[in-house]
Formats: structure tokens, sequence, C-alpha cells
């Protein structure tokens, strides 16, 4: 989702469960009790909604970062851009042209490369 940028010798994952963080190599594994109904699929591995990371990194920003990221993500889901809206492709040169509730939306390549658009059916 690419909400901030993460430079570490380690990838971190929280799953569901409890229990303290464990380290496998360079993967941490966290857990959490509070994952259930807060997570979907990006290429058959579940991670958290967009909403639930939010508000777990509301926290660590500031007012100011904090305040543009919900603005930004009010205004994507207003323009019809959120987990399982249906959106067609209409071009994917340089980023992508959507075409959601019937108007054409275009959005930039950094953007574009956070976005996975699965076939219906």
């Amino acid at each position: 989702w690419a909400f901030r940028e993460w430079e570490s010798s380690y990838e971190v994952v929280v799953r569901p469960g409890t229990g303290g963080p464990r380290r496998f190599g360079d993967l941490l594994v966290c857990r959490s009790t509070v994952l259930a109904g807060q997570t979907t699929h990006h290429e058959g591995i579940p991670i958290v909604t967009a909403p639930a990371a939010l508000i777990s990194l509301a926290p660590h920003l500031g007012t100011s970062q904090s305040g543009r990221c919900f603005r930004e993500a009010c205004r994507l889901r207003n323009l019809g851009l959120y987990e399982g809206a249906s959106v067609r492709v209409v071009d994917m040169q340089d980023g992508l042209i959507l075409e959601v509730r019937g108007a054409r939306v275009a959005v930039g390549a950094a953007l574009a490369s956070t976005i996975t658009v699965l076939p219906l059916g």
C-alpha cells in the first residue's frame, strides 16, 4: 500500500493470533488479536486493509502527515477507488487510466504500482 517508506534489514508481517514477536532470519512475525474483518488478499496473501493500516500508522505520524493520509484515503474513496470497487482499465501506459463510475481517472505510475486490478468472474 506504500503509505510510507520502510528501510530496514528485515521485513515485518502481522498475523492473527497471540504471543510476542518472533524473528525468522530476515522476517519479524508479530501477532494481533484485532485483525478479524480487517484483512483482504493481494496475490493470494492476506494483508491488512487500508483503513486498518491508516489507523495503526496514525499514532506514529505527525498531525500534518496523519491528516494528509486520511484526506487522501477519503478522496480516493469518493472517486470510487477502494478495495473491491469495480473499475475498467482503459490504458496502462505511464500509469493507469481507469473508468470509475462512468468517469475516467488518471493514476500516476507510483500510485498505479500499488494497485492490483483483478478481472471480474
